[in-house]
């Protein structure tokens, strides 16, 4: 019994301290206080299970091993949780502003773009460069769309509710910036094209009255 005893307590504080070590490698203070309440967690359903009937001396060396490989596998199955994406996480409201910067930044983007290239007013070293700009900008785009959808999906990711609001939050603030770029990219290849414009009009109007004298 007591040898029994014994082997449960060693295992609980190998548990216990392999948490710990988990704990050591995240310095921040939310990651300390999420492991420890992981452990507070661990200890309390431990005691559930203790006080529904488990008969450690009866179990014997049996109930030892269900503890360890299958009935505890606290951290196991904290982590595999972790891997599901909750009802917060997916109706978190910036998710929905995100959506609609990237729509609206690729769409600047594909007009840009399409207003370059289908323009023989720009030089052609003048279109290849700010072409090339655009699909730099676009797959920054697309990189944080990607993002956003694994942060989103279920077993891409063991993180907590927390950590997956602040990389949401972290790709909105990438997706402003994104956003910001690609309507200055747009207004700046319009603004090109009406000063190019302009000045074909005023050389045209002047060959005209040069052709006139």
């Amino acid at each position: 019994m007591k040898n029994v005893i014994l082997l449960m307590s060693l295992i609980l504080l190998a548990h216990f301290g392999h948490a710990q070590t988990w704990d050591e490698w995240f310095n921040q203070k939310k990651t300390q206080k999420k492991y420890l309440l992981a452990q507070i967690a661990a200890f309390h359903t431990y005691a559930e299970y203790l006080k529904k009937g488990y008969d450690i001396a009866k179990g014997g060396l049996n109930a030892i091993h269900d503890i360890k490989n299958g009935e505890f596998g606290l951290h196991r199955d904290y982590f595999n949780a972790l891997k599901q994406v909750s009802p917060v996480v997916r109706q978190y409201a910036p998710l929905a502003e995100a959506a609609n910067n990237i729509v609206f930044a690729i769409k600047l983007c594909t007009e840009a773009k399409q207003r370059m290239i289908g323009n023989d007013r720009f030089l052609p070293a003048q279109r290849e460069f700010y072409v090339r700009c655009i699909d730099t900008l676009i797959g920054q785009i697309t990189n944080t769309l990607d993002d956003l959808i694994a942060i989103t999906t279920n077993g891409r990711f063991q993180m907590t509710d927390d950590e997956r609001i602040q990389r949401i939050d972290a790709a909105l603030k990438a997706n402003r910036a994104q956003s910001a770029d690609a309507g200055k990219y747009y207004q700046l290849v319009i603004s090109i094209d009406k000063n190019i414009e302009k000045q074909l009009s005023e050389d045209n109007a002047l060959q005209v009255l040069l052709d006139v004298k």
